[in-house]
C-alpha cells in the first residue's frame, strides 16, 4: 500500500475473455492508479472511427493476469487520457482505476465471497505497546553483564472482541527475524488486526470495517494512520496439500489513500497519544463494540472529529471552524432534550461544558462567548465591533485544543466512558505532553 509497482499482462472483460489486450497497470499510492492498453476492447469497429463518435462508457471491471499466472481484477474510475496515432494501428486508452485486487477474479465489486480481511495499520503496534521478543540483560554489581537472554512470550490477554454484524476484530502480534546465521540478527515486531465474519460479504464491507477501525485509532493516537497492508481472505479459494491441509489464498487490496499535509506517525511519541490500549484495556471489549455500532446520524460529527483531531504542519481558521461544527451537530443531535433548531450556539457549547467540566478540569476553561463571536465572524468575515470578543492568532489555537477535548469528551461519553474515566484520561494525556 505505500509503495508504487506496475504490472505488465494481458486484460480482458468478464463478458469476453478471449479478447484480451496487452498492458500495463500503474499503481501510486496517493494518486489516482492507471490502466494503460495497447489497444480497444472494442475489435469490431475501427478505433479511427470510433474517435469521432460519442464515447462509449467505461467498463466497470476489467480483469487481468500477469506473467506470474496472478489473477488482477481492477474497478473502474472512468477514461483517463486516449492517445490517437493515425499512422499507427493501435490506439493508446488509459484507465482511472479506483481498486485492484491482487489474486483473484471477480464478476463484479459486489461478489460476495470474502469472510476475513487483515489489516495492518501505522501506530497500531505502538498503541497495543506490547513486544512479545525481549532482550534481558543479567546486572552484577548494579553492571550489565556481556551476556543477555531474548525471549518470546504472548500476551496472556485474548485480544478478541466482538463488534457489529457478527464481525469479530482480533489482533495478533509477530515478530519475524533475518538470517540467523549471519553476525547480525535483525527482529521486526509488528501487530495485525482481523475482522472476520462466518458468513461472506464483498470486499467493500470488509473495507468498510477496516476504515471504521482505522478511524479509532486515529482518534486514539491524536494523528492519521495509512493502511500499510490490506488482505482478503475467501473460504473459495486455498492451496491444498497432499495431506488435505488448506492454506488460505492470500488477496491483496490496493486504492489510493489521501495522506497528504499530515505529520509523519514514525515521529510521533507514544506520549502524544490520547490513549494506548493499556489505558482502556478494561473496557476495551465495550468500547471497540460501540465505536463500531455508530450509526449515520453520528458518522458526519464522527468525521469532524478524525479531521479535527489530525496533526497538521498548519493551523488555520478552518480547522477551528471543523470542531465547533462538530461540536453543534452533536448537541443539536444527541444531547438536546428540547430540540430547537435556532437555539444559539453559545447555549449549546455552555451546556455541553456545563454536564462535562463538573468532573473534568481540562475543558473548565473554554469561553463559550468568545468561542460563539469568532465562529460568526470566521464564518462570514463581517467588520469586528469594538466591544466583541474573538479569538486570533495563538489564542485561536489554543482555544481549538480546548474545544478539541471537549469533542474528544463527547465521544468517549458515547462510548459508553463515565465523565470521571474521561477525566483521568484526559489529564493523564496533557501531563505526557
Amino acid at each position: 500500500m505505500k509503495n508504487e509497482f506496475q504490472i505488465e499482462g494481458y486484460w480482458w472483460l468478464p463478458e469476453n475473455p478471449n479478447n484480451r489486450i496487452a498492458g500495463i497497470f500503474y499503481y501510486k499510492p496517493n494518486e489516482d492508479s492507471d490502466l494503460k492498453l495497447f489497444g480497444d476492447f472494442d475489435s469490431n469497429q475501427d478505433f479511427i472511427s470510433k474517435h469521432f463518435v460519442s464515447e462509449t462508457e467505461p467498463p466497470l471491471i476489467i480483469l487481468g493476469e500477469d506473467e506470474n499466472a496472478n489473477k488482477i481484477t481492477l474497478t473502474i474510475l472512468g477514461y483517463g487520457n486516449k492517445h490517437y496515432n493515425f499512422s499507427s494501428s493501435f490506439p493508446l486508452i488509459h484507465y482511472r482505476v479506483r481498486y485492484c485486487i491482487k489474486g483473484v477474479h471477480l464478476a463484479s465489486k459486489d461478489d460476495s465471497i470474502f469472510n476475513e480481511i487483515k489489516v495492518e495499520l501505522e501506530s497500531l503496534t505502538s498503541w497495543i505497546n506490547f513486544h512479545p521478543v525481549r532482550l534481558s540483560v543479567p546486572i552484577k554489581d548494579n553492571k550489565p553483564t556481556p551476556g543477555f537472554t531474548l525471549s518470546y512470550s504472548q500476551t496472556e490477554e485474548n485480544l478478541s472482541f466482538a463488534i457489529n454484524d457478527g464481525f469479530e476484530l482480533s489482533v495478533n502480534a509477530l515478530a519475524t527475524y533475518s538470517d540467523i546465521h549471519k553476525e547480525e540478527i535483525i527482529v521486526r515486531q509488528k501487530h495485525t488486526a482481523s475482522i472476520k465474519n462466518t458468513k461472506t460479504s464483498n470486499f467493500l464491507i470488509l473495507l468498510d470495517k477496516s476504515y471504521r477501525l482505522q478511524s479509532f485509532l486515529n482518534m486514539a493516537t491524536f494523528n492519521h494512520n495509512d493502511f500499510l497492508v490490506l488482505r482478503l481472505y475467501s473460504d473459495q479459494y486455498f492451496q491444498e496439500l497432499e495431506d488435505k491441509k488448506r492454506f488460505p489464498t492470500t488477496i491483496e487490496l490496493f486504492f489510493k489513500q489521501i495522506s497528504k499535509g499530515r505529520i509523519d506517525p514514525k515521529s510521533t511519541k507514544i506520549r502524544e497519544y490520547l490513549f494506548t490500549y493499556s489505558d482502556v484495556k478494561d473496557i476495551f471489549s465495550e468500547l471497540i463494540k460501540k465505536w463500531f455500532t455508530f450509526d449515520k446520524k453520528m458518522m458526519p460529527i464522527l468525521h469532524h472529529l478524525i479531521d479535527s483531531i489530525e496533526q497538521k504542519a498548519v493551523f488555520k481558521s478552518i480547522d477551528f471552524l471543523i470542531v465547533v461544527q462538530a461540536l453543534e451537530g452533536y448537541h443539536h443531535r444527541f444531547f438536546d432534550k428540547e430540540p430547537e433548531k435556532k437555539k444559539k450556539l453559545e447555549s449549546r457549547l455552555s451546556s455541553l461544558k456545563e454536564f462535562f467540566a463538573k468532573d473534568i478540569l481540562i475543558i473548565r476553561e473554554i469561553d463559550t462567548n468568545c468561542t460563539a463571536n469568532s465562529r460568526n465572524y470566521y464564518s462570514h468575515f463581517y467588520n469586528k465591533s469594538t466591544d466583541m470578543q474573538i479569538a486570533e492568532g495563538a489564542d485561536l489555537y489554543h482555544l481549538t485544543n480546548k474545544l478539541r477535548y471537549l469533542l474528544i469528551c463527547c465521544f468517549l461519553h458515547e462510548l459508553g466512558l463515565e465523565n470521571v474515566k474521561i477525566n483521568n484520561i484526559l489529564q493523564t494525556y496533557s501531563e505526557r505532553l
